[in-house]
């Protein structure tokens, strides 16, 4: 460990901490930005004045705050276009939306919370989009719940158990319970947990040693969810992760 720590730049660390808190937060102040990272606002000043130089950052002419670029989401989304799953996935999602003809998502886990990696969004008038890029807590997304009872993970210390609506779980012993109902049954559910009056039905994909490496769901707003089409809609999820996961081993890649 201390041979690899040779290597570290730690100015390059410093960095990257600045530019992560600024990209997490919409905008932030060279105050704000000192208070969490101790660095000097002098070095702070100079790490914030290249990461402009090099467009990834810009400056609020009005209050001198700084917020992330659109680069930064280009570099993301050139990362993710890269990504096997996505590429393999494609299809199998267009297809799915073929079928149910309501929104079809595709997500993997990153920390605590899941990331959109690709969606096809209905073209019925009543919507919501949570577009591609979007992170949201893993606890109250179906995709997550999908993800998490199909892996080793049952310590949930480290998550923040926001409220976003009043059917949003808030505790670990309420999500445990939870991921083992999803377990038995092969789906997840999130029933309006995290926006209101939108549920959604998730599916994981697995690898070969049964973990799950992503998921894939199907958003509609309450409203059209009955009991048949929830049906329906479980036998498609299920049916499409299954012909990712032939195409994913058939590549090698689980």
């Amino acid at each position: 460990m201390e041979e690899e720590n040779r290597y570290l730049i730690k100015s390059l660390m410093k960095s990257f901490e600045v530019l992560e808190l600024v990209v997490k937060n919409e905008r932030m102040s060279l105050k704000e930005i000192n208070d969490i990272t101790n660095l000097g606002k002098s070095t702070i000043h100079r790490i914030l004045a290249t990461f402009k130089e090099m467009n990834y950052i810009d400056q609020s002419k009005e209050d001198n705050t700084y917020y992330a670029t659109i680069k930064i989401f280009e570099l993301g989304n050139s990362v993710t276009d890269k990504m096997p799953i996505k590429k393999i996935a494609k299809p199998y999602l267009q297809r799915l939306y073929d079928e149910c003809n309501e929104t079809v998502n595709l997500a993997v886990v990153t920390g605590d919370n899941i990331i959109y990696l690709d969606k096809i969004m209905t073209k019925e008038p009543l919507r919501i989009d949570l577009e591609v890029g979007k992170k949201v807590p893993i606890y109250c997304s179906s995709l997550g719940k999908a993800i998490l009872a199909y892996s080793n993970r049952r310590d949930f210390t480290s998550i923040n158990f926001e409220k976003f609506t009043e059917k949003t779980i808030v505790g670990s012993e309420e999500l445990i319970k939870e991921l083992e109902d999803i377990k038995l049954n092969g789906y997840a559910f999130d029933d309006e947990e995290y926006i209101e009056y939108l549920s959604c039905l998730a599916v994981p994909i697995k690898s070969k040693d049964g973990s799950a490496i992503a998921s894939i769901s199907i958003a509609t707003p309450t409203i059209r969810l009955n009991d048949e089409r929830k049906e329906q809609f479980i036998k498609y999820l299920k049916y499409y992760a299954s012909c990712i996961e032939g195409e994913l081993a058939r590549s090698y890649i689980l």
